[in-house]
């Protein structure tokens, strides 16, 4: 695939982190006020603590640009995240530990946000599932089960499974504008773990006005990735 140069695609990034346009996402669905109750959303397929390379294409305003992804999960609390050019080179760097998320190396005239709200919130939504208040549960005419929630931030949160269980879709609202949405397919089995992972995630990122598809193409449980995170050492 074509890729443009870096310097493009960073100033493509700054200009559109520092224009001011509004979300354009999807309205939220109506439905009947949530009910205070316990959640009880099916048990990610993620293993605790895991590495995981990926093949990561960005498209922002029409272009495409592929990334070799490399992310560390420790458990609900961790993530290490970097991106390299196809030919080498480290692009991007970060991390989240104790709720606290550091850019550790991005282009210097990029601003911090849409690492730090955008793709960071990105990770936090698809692999370290966070603890919601509220739920509401009801089932589509296609037999799909819907669970709508409330996050610890106060925003509306929407995930789809499919009969059998596997995640399809999810979005995340702010004042009724959509923020994010996922869609999640290709399930399969990977070396190394017992259940089916989607071998594809989409990531329409509405606040960012980007989108994101990310192909896994590894993934490695681990006793503990700490050392991985903290080293940033991508899995061989």
């Amino acid at each position: 695939m074509k890729f443009p140069s870096l310097s493009a695609l960073f100033l493509i990034l700054l200009l559109t982190a520092c224009v001011s346009k509004p979300m354009h996402g999807e309205e939220v669905i109506q439905a009947n006020p949530l009910e205070d109750v316990q959640v009880n959303l099916p048990a990610p397929p993620y293993p605790p603590q895991f590495t995981m390379n990926q093949q990561i294409i960005l498209t922002v305003k029409g272009q495409e640009y592929d990334f070799i992804g490399y992310l560390a999960v420790e458990g609900a609390s961790e993530f290490r995240a970097l991106a390299f050019a196809e030919m080498g080179g480290k692009i991007f760097d970060l991390s989240l530990t104790n709720g606290n998320v550091d850019i550790l190396k991005k282009p210097e005239k990029m601003p911090s946000n849409p690492l730090k709200k955008g793709v960071a919130g990105d990770i936090e939504h698809i692999y370290m599932q966070p603890k919601h208040s509220m739920e509401q549960k009801r089932h589509t005419d296609e037999g799909k089960v819907h669970i709508t929630l409330k996050n610890d931030q106060h925003r509306r949160v929407e995930y789809v499974y499919s009969n059998e269980g596997g995640l399809l879709f999810s979005r995340e609202f702010s004042k009724d504008k959509a923020i994010r949405e996922i869609s999640y397919s290709n399930y399969r089995l990977f070396r190394g773990w017992e259940k089916p992972l989607p071998a594809k995630i989409i990531i329409i990122n509405h606040r960012w006005h980007y989108q994101i598809e990310v192909n896994l193409l590894k993934i490695t449980p681990q006793g503990s990735t700490k050392e991985g995170i903290h080293k940033g050492d991508p899995a061989s």
